[in-house]
């Protein structure tokens, strides 16, 4: 079992996505804790009101909401609901939740059996539950020992646990007409903004062209840019628009671009965090598998979690990377990586290996780029010894040394002449 647990400053965001699950098909809602009305037959409203209702306990607390889902392996598929609600009662109690109100539900969208729960952590007397390294100690401690007590597969036995790592939404490319084009993108944003950190507009419209989708502020002139408001389109394949843009103030989360602006200052940490493992893998792909071209590296990466979008003109020149990291989750403009990272940078960079001899072998002395004094040296060093070259070298200016022993340098000190 694999357990992760997610703090949330938005109650209505995580508790709406899990209820739409529910009217689309794709879960089943399971039971609830602690809580004075019937999870299965009262609506999302009575539900959203109660936890909010308790989050204003405490105003301090900017992240009351707790978004916890658990996994289990797909050899794990005879798992029954009533199952379940057991094993998220007795993970709740184990972790410091006993009595907090939670809902659970059933999810049936992947390969693999798993289950949310949505809980608070606002206590009833206005106290905060301390959920720092909660993951490492509590729920790891919980883990092992629901595992044991439910004859469940221990998640050490699998060499891949991320097999079944869970994702908040199991989000996908947008298909313009199959579904609701306003729906569609409002799942995809939420998985967006909940998962991925990204610190500006471009590389968030990277992640988001995955999916086929664009947040467009619109010329400069238009009204909605001078507003600041931002728009949500849906693209074909090739990244043209389709339909009607929706507004980002007509879905109920409001990806505006205020709030995004917030998320891009709070998400710099991360990027800076990741960074390094970024670039270890770009470095270790182009020295392992010296690819012949970007779009090879292209491939290469995607194989390793890293999704590499390029971004090229009109004509088909390429003129920007945009780097997606699904391991630590970040969304990474290549030249904030640093110059050998730019689409300029690694172009060169891969032509360069592309001079490298069948044996791996760096290019000879000759045939590396030198500058234009480097380039006259070795040419001096590979001239005929004739007695008109050494008569040449003798007479010309620069090839005098320009050595000077430090005691013809030093200043001579002036004598002092006596009184006498």
């Amino acid at each position: 079992m694999v357990a992760v647990i997610k703090a949330s400053h938005a109650l209505s965001r995580i508790l709406r996505y899990n209820e739409e699950k529910i009217s689309s098909g794709a879960a089943r809602f399971l039971g609830e804790g602690n809580c004075p009305f019937e999870g299965a037959s009262a609506g999302l409203m009575p539900k959203l009101n109660y936890l909010e209702g308790m989050a204003t306990l405490n105003a301090r607390i900017r992240h009351p909401g707790v978004h916890i889902s658990l996994n289990f392996p797909p050899e794990e598929q005879s798992l029954s609901d009533s199952r379940l609600l057991e094993i998220a009662r007795t993970y709740m109690q184990e972790v410091g939740f006993a009595t907090q109100p939670w809902l659970a539900y059933r999810h049936m969208d992947a390969g693999h059996p798993h289950l949310h729960i949505v809980s608070l952590k606002v206590r009833p007397d206005g106290s905060r539950i301390d959920m720092h390294n909660i993951g490492r100690n509590q729920s790891e401690t919980a883990r092992k020992a629901i595992e044991k007590s439910f004859g469940l597969i221990p998640a050490e036995k699998h060499a891949r646990t991320l097999a079944y790592k869970p994702e908040p939404l199991q989000a996908g490319r947008l298909q313009y007409g199959k579904a609701p084009t306003k729906k569609a993108i409002a799942n995809v944003l939420q998985f967006v903004l909940e998962k991925y950190r990204f610190c500006s507009l471009p590389e968030l419209n990277a992640l988001l062209g995955l999916y086929n989708i664009k947040a467009d502020r619109g010329k400069v002139t238009s009204r909605t840019f001078l507003a600041g408001g931002l728009l949500y389109r849906a693209l074909d394949a090739v990244g043209n628009p389709l339909g009607v843009p929706i507004k980002a103030s007509d879905f109920h989360f409001k990806p505006s671009l205020a709030r995004l602006e917030v998320l891009f200052t709070a998400n710099k940490p991360y990027q800076d965090k990741s960074r390094p493992h970024l670039r270890t893998v770009i470095d270790s792909t182009i020295l392992k598998s010296t690819p012949g071209s970007v779009q090879k590296l292209q491939e290469l990466l995607k194989a390793k979690g890293v999704d590499m979008v390029l971004r090229q003109n009109a004509g088909g020149q390429l003129y920007g990377l945009t780097f997606i990291d699904h391991t630590t989750h970040c969304v990474i403009n290549g030249s904030s990586l640093g110059k050998p990272y730019s689409a300029k940078g690694l172009s060169e960079r891969i032509s360069g290996h592309q001079r490298e001899d069948a044996h791996g072998h760096q290019p000879s002395v000759r045939e590396r780029p030198q500058h234009p004094g480097a380039r006259d040296a070795a040419d001096t060093v590979h001239k005929p010894a004739t007695n008109e070259n050494l008569i040449n070298e003798l007479l010309s200016p620069t090839a005098a040394s320009e050595y000077t022993a430090a005691g013809f340098n030093a200043k001579r000190k002036k004598k002092r002449k006596g009184r006498g």
